[in-house]
């Protein structure tokens, strides 16, 4: 298989984890709502343990750390989400909301960022962490940045 295929096949498992997420999320809050109603935790350490040996026991030695890091985040974002379901907004916090919706952004969720260096670079770093998923071309020097954005790319 050359990367081109292995590429589409992953894609395409990507795919069916976002299905399948999205799925597994529906239910997380179906059984948030249940444990609200009969006054039940949301946080199942029992339950959680319990998942995470079967998980491990499919994915067997090698895979297994990876497999509980995964399922430990996926618990965390679960819970979140579980919660959040359950709370009702505060006046204060309505608020906030509508600031943010009525504050225009400084910088757009994706966008294409020219940077001088290369991936793995400084410039790299603070391009991830200043945009949300930027498209970025790297070039060797500040006078190629500012040529490519006075071209607009």
């Amino acid at each position: 298989m050359d990367l081109k295929d292995a590429r589409v096949r992953i894609d395409s498992i990507d795919d069916e984890i976002t299905r399948l997420f999205a799925e597994r999320m529906g239910i997380a809050r179906d059984i948030a709502a249940y444990k609200s109603e009969h006054k039940l935790p949301i946080f199942d350490r029992e339950r959680e343990r319990a998942v995470l040996n079967r998980v491990e026991d499919k994915v067997g030695p090698e895979l297994e750390s990876y497999a509980n890091v995964l399922y430990t985040t996926l618990f965390d974002v679960t819970r979140s989400y579980e919660y959040r379901s359950l709370t009702t907004e505060s006046p204060i916090g309505g608020a906030i909301k509508q600031a943010l919706k009525d504050t225009p952004e400084v910088f757009p969720n994706r966008s294409v960022v020219a940077c001088q260096g290369v991936e793995g670079s400084f410039s790299q770093s603070a391009c991830d962490r200043i945009f949300n998923m930027p498209s970025i071309m790297y070039f060797d020097n500040f006078r190629s940045v500012f040529q490519a954005v006075e071209s607009g790319f």
